[in-house]
């Protein structure tokens, strides 16, 4: 009987009705009824403002920086910075999480459908095309669709570029060893792998370092674009005809402009280890 009456409350708040009328009708407290909603949907907990970092992780990013401060602009000119982005669509009205203001109870959708991109800028401009990718109904995006999706489509993207590195962080598609061993086939250079000298020699992605890879700066540019748009994109194929217009707006003087502090950036992450 006490759970009839607390998923007939739960449905009465999911209908519109307030802490106190939910209550006058069942005969408990508001409090009561607020403790039942919260026991079956609890607020979802707030994100980190940023990445936790050991100790170990502030040492290779200082290794990486250091790396990179070694490094003549003419190799940092040729490295692709690249990345996938996840772009939001418009959520619905009413669904998901429960949220309180007091008296009514809101519904907002915490997982919207979303439209996973990947993309890649450099010094002399970016890549031509946004890739759109596609994962498994249900799945993780996987390494064999990345390879697919991604990596066999670089090489006749970047033709009419003399000497360029790719750049891409430590997630598992990128680290998988078939990953590594399509780019061995395919003449993909990696970036940083195997620059800089002696102590400073840097072989791999520091973890947890978006803040070091510039083309975090093009998404959230990206970001604030589509946020700015009169109507927010509420399919997929308007998700994908916003981005697309948005990164032709990506020219090589405004590619430039995002990468302009980065020598800045990397010395930060060495200061960051001598602080810590």
């Amino acid at each position: 009987e006490e759970e009839e009456e607390e998923e007939t409350a739960v449905k009465r708040l999911r209908e519109g009705g307030s802490l106190r009328s939910v209550a006058a009708s069942l005969g408990v407290s508001p409090e009561t009824v607020r403790k039942t909603a919260i026991h079956y949907q609890p607020r979802p907990k707030q994100p980190m403002p940023r990445p936790l970092l050991t100790a170990e992780q502030v040492k290779h990013r200082a290794v990486y920086a250091r790396c990179v401060a070694e490094l003549p602009d003419e190799v940092l000119h040729s490295v692709l910075w690249s990345g996938e982005c996840v772009l939001a669509l418009q959520r619905p009205p009413h669904a998901g999480t429960v949220w309180a203001d007091h008296e009514r109870w809101m519904h907002v959708d915490p997982h919207p459908a979303t439209v996973w991109v990947w993309g890649a800028t450099s010094w002399h401009g970016a890549l031509a095309t946004l890739l759109v990718l596609e994962a498994s109904p249900g799945k993780p995006f996987s390494a064999p669709e990345y390879q697919k999706q991604v990596l066999k489509k670089i090489p006749p993207m970047v033709e009419k570029l003399k000497e360029w590195l790719l750049m891409e962080d430590d997630t598992r598609v990128h680290t998988a060893s078939t990953s590594g061993a399509l780019r061995h086939e395919l003449h993909i250079n990696s970036f940083p792998q195997g620059s800089g000298s002696g102590k400073n020699k840097c072989k791999r992605w520091p973890a947890n370092s978006p803040d070091l890879n510039p083309m975090e700066n093009v998404w959230a540019d990206l970001k604030a674009a589509i946020a700015a748009l009169p109507e927010h994109p509420a399919t997929r194929a308007d998700m994908v005809k916003a981005a697309r217009k948005y990164w032709k707006t990506l020219t090589q003087e405004k590619c430039r402009w995002f990468l302009k502090d980065y020598r800045e950036q990397v010395q930060s992450a060495i200061k960051a280890q001598v602080q810590a």
